[in-house]
């Protein structure tokens, strides 16, 4: 059985639905920020300094992977090091992967992420209380998840703009099917 799966993406593709749905499959939810961390990550979340809050979620990632390291059974996380290294590499105007490289092989790895991707129209549409005023920025973050996620080999890209809920859900236990079994076939 695959352990660890994590949900990535921009916002609106649907990583928040499908962790729901995969929820009530009897995945255990993971907690998205590490306990402890809550209160400084509302406070955080408004300081225009992305080296002080690329520090701060390092910090909490590392909380997190250790506790994650204490989960027996399967899990999904909603987000966790992808987000961060596409999000700050374009903040910080730096390649996170590399220059951090240590500290995320240092990070419990999920089993299995599911990166989900729709195009700016989509997002566009999905966006109904139009909270998101930067699709330019938003555009620029998918494309780095995307340069990113070719670097692993157990990323599975989902695009979400014609599906369903209901589909992308299917295509994602198909995918985490799928992936248990090379890994049981592994340990045989």
């Amino acid at each position: 059985m695959v352990k660890f799966i994590c949900i990535e993406g921009i916002s609106y593709t649907g990583k928040t639905t499908l962790f729901e749905n995969l929820g009530r499959q009897g995945f255990y939810k993971a907690n998205r920020i590490a306990l402890g961390y809550d209160k400084d990550y509302r406070a955080i979340k408004k300081d225009n300094n992305f080296k002080a809050k690329f520090d701060f979620f390092k910090e909490e990632l590392k909380s997190r992977s250790n506790d994650y390291l204490k989960i027996d059974e399967s899990f999904i996380a909603d987000r966790y090091f992808l987000s961060i290294i596409a999000h700050y590499s374009i903040y910080l105007k730096q390649d996170v992967i590399s220059t951090d490289l240590d500290f995320f092989n240092s990070l419990i790895q999920p089993d299995l992420t599911l990166l989900l991707t729709a195009n700016m129209d989509t997002i566009k549409k999905r966006d109904k209380k139009r909270i998101e005023n930067n699709f330019e920025l938003l555009n620029e973050i998918q494309d780095r998840f995307l340069r990113v996620a070719s670097n692993f080999s157990n990323i599975q890209i989902i695009k979400t703009d014609e599906l369903s809920i209901e589909e992308v859900f299917i295509k994602a236990m198909k995918i985490i099917s799928n992936s248990t079994q090379i890994l049981n076939e592994q340990i045989l």
